[in-house]
């Protein structure tokens, strides 16, 4: 019995390096897709408190293993309480993301930078005449 654990022990290994598992890297491609997919997930839930102003807010996400959103901290935000609660919401409002395919492109703690850009609000030129 002892003889059949060594050779087990000793073949693993070996047969492992051999097949190649498909989750042992993280291409950057891949890990970049997956914070864009987190990214829109999150600006998807933002209700932007102003329209007619820009606002930009680092937001800092804790993932769970199963893509269940635990904690939201925001950063370089202002000091507006209206912004910091409609991020944090959209945060949480985001849960449960999606997780990547790779199951080695998962990070506990993901990054984002969102931005919000005033509305281009078309200006008449009453130079014109009208008629």
């Amino acid at each position: 019995m002892k003889r059949w654990f060594a050779i087990l022990c000793l073949i693993l290994p070996l047969s492992s390096a051999a097949v190649g598992f498909p989750f042992d890297t993280c291409s950057s491609k891949e890990q970049s897709a997956w914070r864009e997919a987190v990214k829109a997930a999150v600006v998807g839930n933002w209700r932007v408190p102003y329209e007619d102003r820009y606002l930009a807010c680092t937001v800092m996400l804790s993932l769970n293993w199963r893509g269940e959103v635990l904690n939201v901290g925001i950063a370089n935000c202002g000091d507006d309480a209206r912004v910091h609660r409609s991020v944090v919401n959209a945060g949480y409002m985001a849960s449960p993301l999606r997780m990547p395919d790779n199951k080695s492109c998962y990070e506990r703690n993901v990054i984002l930078k969102l931005e919000s850009r005033p509305l281009q609000v078309e200006q008449r030129d009453d130079s014109i005449d009208s008629e």
